[in-house]
């Protein structure tokens, strides 16, 4: 299965984490100002958003009707290893990840994200 991070630049950046989940990819938004506590493994905020088309596992560019510019920051592949309403593990491999990603789900809205990398 197949991952990407894309950077949206747009009046609100952040970074969309994107994975194959059956026919779509399921989405998760960070904010930019989040990313590098992520990428050093601090658990951070994140909400779920629609999911998008397969297209855009390889899509970089201006996003239709004048919503930004998205370009791929990391992309790879992923196994899943558990899911469900409250939690999602991820086996991710891609250029700059590689490791473990979690997605906790506690009872707010407030999910967090965290990346643990393997090589540490």
């Amino acid at each position: 299965m197949k991952f990407v991070i894309h950077h949206h630049v747009t009046a609100h950046e952040h970074y969309d984490f994107m994975f194959e989940k059956g026919e779509v990819l399921e989405t998760w938004q960070i904010a930019a100002r989040d990313l590098q506590g992520f990428l050093q493994g601090y658990p951070v905020q994140t909400e779920k958003i629609q999911d998008h088309r397969r297209e855009y596992l390889t899509f970089e560019g201006p996003i239709s009707c004048d919503r930004g510019h998205v370009s791929i920051f990391d992309s790879g592949s992923y196994v899943m290893e558990y899911y469900d309403n409250d939690a999602i593990t991820l086996i991710v491999k891609g250029g700059r990840l590689e490791g473990k990603l979690y997605i906790v789900r506690p009872l707010t809205n407030e999910a967090r994200i965290l990346y643990n990398n393997q090589n540490e």
